[in-house]
């Protein structure tokens, strides 16, 4: 029997949801965009004192292009941005490590699911944790805007309703 296919009580071998299988690939393409995101980074290396310096320079002068048309929500959440991307920099090899063993775990979890298997499930929903969770080992929690938990935390719930949906398949 074909691991992704599944036997019913009589016998009859059933073929993963097309669903399922939609959300698994759709899982992979972001997990696997993240992976190699996070190796190619890691293989460049950290931008230099004077690239930093510059990219800095540029988020400065939005920010006070921001503040002086009174758009001072945008200008706050460049600066949450800026503490973000200087905390990123700070710790560059354990942020882009967790990162990439964040997104294994979710790959993995879809490779479980795929399978048919609800371990992939309860990893998933592990994976979806520890992704909205992983900037708080290196940011202080003041300076991650809300927005991007937030949208982090819509999206992880709804993959988890849409895989839910899908739990006769897994066993």
């Amino acid at each position: 029997m074909n691991n992704t296919e599944q036997s019913d009580a009589s016998g009859v071998k059933s073929k993963p949801p097309r669903f399922l299988f939609v959300l698994i690939i759709l899982t992979w393409c972001n997990t696997g965009l993240a992976i190699i995101s996070s190796l190619f980074t890691l293989l460049i290396g950290k931008p230099s004192v004077e690239e930093i310096k510059q990219s800095k320079v540029v988020l400065a002068t939005s920010m006070n292009q921001m503040l002086e048309i009174k758009m001072y929500y945008l200008a706050s959440l460049m600066q949450k941005i800026q503490y973000l991307t200087d905390a990123m920099y700070d710790n560059f090899i354990g942020f882009h490590l967790v990162s990439l063993s964040v997104a294994a775990i979710g790959s993995v979890a879809a490779l479980f699911m795929f399978q048919g298997k609800r371990l992939g499930f309860h990893l998933y929903i592990v994976y979806s944790l520890v992704y909205l969770a992983q900037t708080y080992l290196f940011v202080n929690p003041a300076f991650v805007p809300t927005e991007m938990l937030v949208i982090n935390a819509f999206f992880a719930f709804i993959f988890i309703l849409m895989y839910s949906r899908n739990l006769t398949f897994i066993k």
